[in-house]
């Protein structure tokens, strides 16, 4: 008998030995649809080599600022180049093997243009100097490209573009337009523009005055000033000239993409994207736009992966930043999340709204306390920022605060606002009133909002699964995201 209760015993004492042993089961996210199961296959993304193009000025500074971006666009070419500019910060997986130093100065009639190549030994690979008319300056620049990628890669030499006079006088107002276009003000946006159509008229087929132009155009839609689409359509028609002129610039197709993403047109404005990453995939912008394209419609794989490339190119990038710590909440990733943010707080400390979003991280990771002190070190003062104040007081069991922030000062701005909606519903539904989740949820609903991912992953909503509404209203939102991506990929019925 004693023997087989000591049997009994080292069976079940191996038993909890394995049962213990056993990793726990992944925790099960929604991420794509059931129906649709492949993968979107993204541009080959990857570079051998990676320089970083420097340009000083003795005095003409905003020609040799204008002339370095297009030695830098020009090098852009080379598909298996990464070029970084002088205030790029990289990551570590981008840093330079080599430098470009280049200087512009005005030596009587002409100017003396000069680029010195070195590597990471500071060991000289290329040396050049040219001194040029002003009408020749963009052949230079492209004699000054050819020779680089010469010197990077003998094996596969380049040979300089043909070049045709440029008028001096086009040339000058397309570089001072540009200097003024990258101030991002609406007084020097007017003046830019003005001056790329002026540019235009001494010469039409001057690519860099085109994309300016359209540039120019974009901004002021992408930054609110105007609402008028109209200026979508000058961007567009002057970016299309520029592909023409010029169709093996990665910048134009760029332009494109903008335009059409402007329009909503996202088929063909992804196309306009992935053409420019064909031309060269290592540009943060396409890849942003990708990603921008990809979230849109609530595919989290290929957004957060164009978003990550878009960092890697250029870590400083907070708006892209920002969409992707967003997603990574989405899908329950908090601490990748979070220090995403607190990198863009560190070199962004005047965007007060990521010290709202830090929280929101910090909240569903249950560290409340600093959530609250994160909260606390911002002038952020929206509704959104109200919202998560809310979340934060009902899992602290403040019930009473919670309910008075939400219906105070978060209600009143929830009407059209899906985002805004949701989170009110995530504090509805933490303080059990599932009545008044389902309701805002409903309001999300018929405003548009299209994450579904974001509700069927969302803990806050963990104590209002088992209700009929919301499992109704989350089958709606499940069908409208399925039919959505459907329709962007042309499967639908």
């Amino acid at each position: 008998m004693k023997k087989t209760v000591f049997m009994i015993g080292i069976v079940w004492i191996g038993l909890c030995a394995l049962r213990c042993d056993r990793k726990p089961p992944e925790e099960h996210l929604i991420i794509r649809p059931e129906s649709f199961p492949e993968t979107v296959v993204l541009p080959a993304f990857g570079w051998e080599k990676a320089i970083r193009v420097r340009f000083d000025a003795e005095r003409d500074s905003a020609k040799a600022v204008f002339l370095g971006e297009e030695l830098a666009s020009a090098l852009t070419r080379h598909p298996a180049l990464l070029v970084l500019r002088e205030t790029h910060p990289p990551a570590t997986s981008t840093q330079p093997g080599y430098e470009l130093t280049g200087s512009v100065k005005k030596i009587g009639h002409r100017f003396e243009m000069t680029a010195v190549v070195t590597d990471r030994n500071q060991q000289i690979v290329s040396d050049q100097n040219y001194l040029e008319a002003e009408e020749n300056l963009l052949t230079a620049v492209e004699k000054m490209r050819a020779r680089t990628l010469a010197a990077l890669d003998p094996d596969r030499p380049a040979s300089a573009v043909p070049g045709r006079p440029v008028s001096p006088d086009a040339l000058d107002r397309t570089a001072r337009a540009r200097l003024l276009l990258g101030k991002k003000t609406r007084t020097e946006n007017r003046r830019s523009i003005a001056l790329f159509q002026d540019a235009l008229r001494l010469d039409s087929t001057l690519v860099p005055a085109l994309t300016g132009l359209a540039e120019g155009y974009l901004q002021i839609v992408e930054t609110g000033w105007e609402k008028n689409r109209v200026f979508i359509q000058l961007a567009q028609a002057a970016a299309q000239k520029a592909v023409q002129i010029a169709p093996d610039d990665p910048r134009g197709h760029l332009l494109i993409g903008r335009c059409l993403a402007a329009w909503g047109d996202f088929r063909q404005a992804e196309a306009a994207y992935r053409k420019a990453l064909d031309l060269n995939p290592n540009q943060m912008a396409p890849w942003a736009g990708l990603g921008r394209i990809y979230a849109r419609i609530v595919l989290y794989e290929p957004a957060l992966a164009c978003y990550e490339r878009a960092l890697e190119l250029d870590p400083d990038q907070p708006d892209v930043a920002i969409s992707r710590a967003l997603m990574l909440i989405g899908i329950r990733r908090y601490r990748d999340a979070e220090t995403l943010l607190q990198t863009v707080i560190l070199n962004h400390p005047d965007r007060g709204e990521v010290l709202t979003y830090l929280a929101l991280a910090q909240t569903y990771q249950g560290r409340l306390d600093e959530a609250r002190r994160s909260l606390g070190e911002t002038a952020d003062s929206s509704p959104l920022a109200r919202a998560v104040l809310a979340m934060i007081e009902a899992k602290s069991g403040n019930l009473d605060a919670a309910f008075g922030e939400v219906e105070l000062e978060v209600k009143p701005f929830l009407h059209g606002n899906g985002s805004l909606a949701v989170a009110a519903a995530a504090v509805y539904a933490l303080l059990g009133r599932n009545g008044l989740a389902v309701h805002w949820l409903e309001e999300a609903f018929e405003s548009g909002y299209r994450d579904y991912v974001w509700l069927a992953n969302d803990p806050n909503f963990d104590g209002v699964r088992k209700d009929d509404r919301f499992k109704r209203l989350l089958e709606k939102f499940k069908a409208r995201w399925e039919d959505d991506i459907r329709r962007y990929f042309g499967m639908a019925d």
